[in-house]
């Protein structure tokens, strides 16, 4: 096809036309580019915000497990004084 058009064509006209060629297909790469560009940066939002909210429950659950494990060292801790203050109670015969 191209050599078909191009054996009518003088030299300088076969220039100008390589050179509108050239000029656009800079400026649809480049419009290319910025789209690609643009997507990447979406998806790489897209996944990290994804991430984060897949990471979220564990989150929550890590600290509700600590919650629960800092209630039982609580209670560990508290139990030895309040069967002292229960024996003390009951000594004195504070108890019901």
């Amino acid at each position: 096809y191209v050599a078909a058009w191009s054996s009518e064509k003088t030299l300088p006209e076969l220039k100008e036309s390589l050179e509108i060629i050239r000029s656009t297909s800079s400026g649809l790469i480049e419009e290319i580019q910025a789209n690609y560009t643009e997507i990447i940066k979406e998806n790489l939002q897209d996944k990290t915000e994804a991430k984060q909210m897949a990471e979220q429950p564990q989150k929550r659950a890590s600290i509700k497990d600590k919650l629960v494990a800092n209630r039982e060292v609580i209670k560990q801790k508290e139990k030895p004084k309040l069967l002292n203050a229960v024996e003390k109670s009951g000594r004195e015969g504070n108890i019901r």
